[in-house]
Order: structure tokens, then sequence, then C-alpha cells
């Protein structure tokens, strides 16, 4: 059947699957649609509450070198710190010399005399990880970690590696066999108003089905949407999330006034797989990447069919990214 949504379904408790009867309309008379209501927002929100919480002291990594793919490191650390299992975010910061090696410390002036932000150096990768063994060095311990890491590191930019705790984040949680309608949306009084900024109920961009965020271990599969204009947003907390099997139609962004485009399928989160994420619309970057991606992350075996459809990093510095057998047409 059809569930009008008037507000935002959160998936906000650890082992939940929202599963519906089937995705396609027309084809399946018991297909689950979620039809929304009101102004444009995130209809699913998938995920928990908070953010890293830093315990103990940064111990620095020993390495002379973390090279692109490495899933060990030394790190300098007293008996006892690190255990096995233990939830770890290895920290790289930008420094001055490689944000000018990138030219990105003198951007010029910007053609239509908006505001120019040079990059500062207190950007920074942190790849969230897990301990999976760990033995005794000459100096310190050597850690093995569950994923490579996707971001040179030499010794002298300093990398860290700190513990965490994140009792807000949630794990093992699904959405599957639905599909939903963001066509309302359109009729917004501010839908294409260009100085709406993002996230206040009104423009395009806040036009979204779903958004992973605070969450591991999950994953969507086997949905099909339409009439929004971001389909799935994984967030920089959201680790370990697959989607698959996930058609956007009728993705149609109004021309452009001032702002950029949306986003389809975006990854700001870690260890993602995108995969079968297909669209049809115009003006969207449809497989991209946001701000400081610590990858790895994966886009494959996907289509996108329309107008103004690009796909890549979207700014600032993502590392580990596969895009893999995509098409624009």
């Amino acid at each position: 059947g059809s569930f009008r949504i008037a507000g935002t379904i959160n998936l906000d408790v650890s082992g939940v699957v929202l599963r519906g009867s089937g995705a396609v309309k027309d084809k399946d008379k018991d297909a689950t649609n979620l039809v929304a209501e009101g102004l444009p927002r995130a209809i699913l929100h998938i995920g928990g509450t908070g953010e890293w919480q830093e315990v103990h002291s940064r111990m620095p990594i020993l390495d002379d070198l973390v090279p692109v793919g490495a899933q060990s490191i030394t790190v300098d650390a007293p008996d006892g710190f690190f255990s096995v299992g233990d939830h770890i975010i290895v920290q790289w910061n930008m420094t001055a010399a490689f944000i000018h090696t990138l030219g990105m410390d003198h951007i010029p002036p910007r053609r239509d005399g908006g505001e120019v932000r040079q990059w500062p150096t207190d950007m920074a990768l942190r790849f969230d990880r897990r301990i999976v063994a760990l033995e005794k060095a000459d100096k310190g311990y050597r850690l093995k970690l569950d994923a490579a890491l996707t971001q040179r590191m030499p010794k002298e930019d300093n990398p860290v590696v700190w513990k965490y705790e994140y009792p807000g984040r949630i794990s093992q949680v699904g959405v599957e066999n639905l599909r939903s309608d963001g066509a309302v949306f359109r009729k917004a009084p501010d839908y294409n108003n260009p100085s709406i900024p993002h996230k206040t109920d009104g423009s395009f961009f806040d036009s979204i089905f779903s958004e992973f965020e605070a969450v591991e271990n999950a994953w969507m599969r086997n949905v099909e949407v339409e009439n929004y204009n971001n389909v799935v947003f994984v967030d920089e907390h959201a680790r370990a999330i697959t989607v698959e099997d996930v058609e956007g139609n009728h993705v149609d962004t109004p021309e452009k006034q001032g702002h950029a485009a949306p986003f389809a399928f975006e990854i700001d989160g870690s260890q993602v797989l995108m995969q079968r994420v297909n669209l049809t619309g115009r003006l969207n970057h449809v497989w991209a990447t946001q701000a400081r991606v610590a990858g790895p992350n994966v886009f494959r075996d996907s289509w996108a069919k329309g107008d103004d459809l690009d796909a890549g990093p979207h700014q600032r510095w993502a590392t580990g990214t596969l895009w893999e057998q995509l098409t624009l047409k």
C-alpha cells in the first residue's frame, strides 16, 4: 500500500530493518510506496546521534612513511594502551607544504566575485578503523587494521592515532523492497529559490530520500524512488555501508539560478559500496564524494541517463575511491 509521510522516518535503533513488500510501481500491485507530504526534507534517516568521542591521548605514528594501501602501522604507545577490537581513528592533517604543492593556498579570484576560501591547515582525513591484531615492535606496537589506508602519510606530516567511543552510533540496520515519491516537494514555494540556504526545508537541495548518519554495518537494497533531487547521502560518521539495486527516476533539477547541482548518490563516509545505483534525470552530480573523504569507497556497475550529469570527487580532498563500470548516457 501507500503511506503518506508528513515527517521523517527515523531508524535510530540497532537491529531494525525497514522492509516493504516490493518496489516497482504498476508492475507489482503489492508494492510499498512512501509518499512525501509537506516541504522538502529527508524522508528517511538511518542512524543514531553524536560523533566520535576521543579516549586518552593521541599517539604518533613511528613509520617513516605510511604508503597508500598500508594495512598496518607502528604506533608509539605504552604496554596495554591498545587492544584487539579497539575503535581507532588514524588521522592525517594537511600540512602547509602539502596545500602549497597543490596550489590551494593561492586560489585565484572567482569570476562571479564570490568569496574565495584558501585551504587551511586544520583540514584532516580521519580513517575510522578497527584493530584486528597487534604485536610488540622495537619501538611501540605494530597495529593491523581492518581496512587499508588510502592516503600517503610521511612521518614529517605528524600523523597520529587515537581511540574513540561512539555510544550514539547504531549498527545492523537495513532498508529493503520499497519505493518512494517526492513529487510534492516541487510544489514548495521556495523550491527553486537560490537564496534559500541548505537544510531549511525549502529548496531542491533539501529534497532528499535518505540519509545514513551515525551508523555502521548498514544497507539499502531493492529501492526505487522518483521526483527527489538527492537519493542517498552517506555521512562522515557512517561506515561499512552497502547500497545496491537502487534506482532514482525523474531526478530533474530546475535550471541553475545560482545553486550548484545536487547529488543523487553521495559518499562522505568510509568503506561504502554503492553498486547498481542508477538514475534518470538532469543536472546532477550522480556518483560523488564530498569535501574530505577517507576511503576506501566504491561506485560501480551503474548507469545514468539525462542532460548535465557528471561523476567524481566534488571538492577539497578525497582518497581511495573507485569509480568502475559507470555509464553516463
